[in-house]
């Protein structure tokens, strides 16, 4: 068994187009029935802790996989610090044996950006200029940085909670070249922005501030936060889609999720074909981001195989299952 770090990882270098392609490789799977998977469950405390875990199997390729996390809230943390820590671990579908622990922060911090550059791609105008952020931390710039390169960017409107982050991202913006507008009003980032991602963290007694009504015609709304800092009223959208119904309706039900549907499309069916992208120049798209344990199988088995390929990764020793041989010379 093989102990994948968080910079073995990193020295994997994997871009957006190794990550949409394992992505579109499993959500086309899943829907085909080849991937069987169990919705994220969780554990909320009022204290902010909180447990999450999910599995799914890929007989074709060989793979199941388990995914945990454990998390509290950001303010009982360091400043700049993780508040949450998240483990895969990956089996041999066939012989029911673990074959690697991989470090999840990779896969937390890109699956969501991986499922808005897919959605994004099919679901905002091509001539997208303007771009809201609401939050100004690492999902903020990870997003930035995947979009940028997708759509004709030309200003990014920042809220954040604090003046410090709105600046300090506003200066990473200018140095992409992009108009950086540092702004304490979410309605005026909103109104007239192309495309709008949320990202703010869960906090307890947290209140929705975003207003639906806000959003312009033509606009697209990736909630990578699963909508939480958004006010009912999307259902009054053209369209809305999820990566996942059943992940939804589990979330809503254990209090994650304030809105569950429903849902216009899910990308299974977006990519498929089987549902259309954008129709109309002024439709109001939202995409709410539950999670999707497909695509933690997809991030994880990638990973895997990348890492085994390059000799990366600890190896731990023998395999839990494996039987030693204790016969000894007579």
């Amino acid at each position: 068994m093989r102990y994948i770090s968080r910079d073995d990882v990193d020295a994997l270098k994997l871009g957006i187009a190794d990550i949409e392609t394992a992505l579109v490789e499993a959500f086309l799977a899943s829907r085909n029935g080849a991937i069987v998977g169990k919705p994220k469950s969780n554990i909320l405390r009022p204290d902010g802790i909180f447990l999450v875990g999910a599995l799914a199997s890929w007989a074709e390729r060989g793979h199941g996989v388990f995914h945990s996390i454990m998390g509290t809230t950001p303010d009982k943390v360091p400043p700049g610090a993780p508040h949450y820590t998240t483990l895969q671990v990956l089996s041999d579908y066939h012989a029911g044996t673990p074959l690697a622990i991989v470090d999840g922060s990779f896969t937390s911090t890109m699956l969501p950006v991986g499922v808005t550059a897919l959605t994004a791609r099919r679901l905002a105008r091509a001539d997208s200029r303007v771009i809201a952020m609401i939050a100004a931390g690492l999902q903020a710039r990870v997003n930035l940085a995947a979009l940028v390169d997708l759509f004709p960017l030309r200003e990014v409107r920042i809220v954040s909670r604090t003046e410090q982050s709105a600046r300090t991202f506003a200066a990473e913006v200018e140095l992409r070249g992009l108009r950086a507008v540092v702004t304490h009003d979410a309605e005026t980032a909103v109104r007239g922005a192309d495309i709008i991602v949320s990202s703010v963290p869960g906090a307890p007694g947290m209140s929705p501030f975003l207003d639906p009504a806000w959003v312009s015609a033509g606009a697209y709304v990736s909630a990578v936060d699963v909508g939480r800092s958004w006010k009912p009223g999307f259902e009054r959208f053209e369209r809305t889609v999820v990566d996942d119904r059943v992940q939804a309706e589990v979330m809503h039900r254990e209090g994650r999720l304030a809105w569950a549907g429903p849902f216009d499309t899910e990308i299974p069916e977006l990519l498929a074909g089987a549902r259309p992208g954008r129709e109309r120049a002024t439709d109001r798209i939202a995409f709410i981001h539950p999670g999707n344990i497909v695509g933690i199988l997809a991030f994880t088995e990638l990973i895997y195989r990348k890492a085994a390929s390059r000799g990366l990764g600890q190896v731990l020793g023998q395999a839990l299952g494996e039987r030693p041989n204790h016969h000894a010379a007579v």
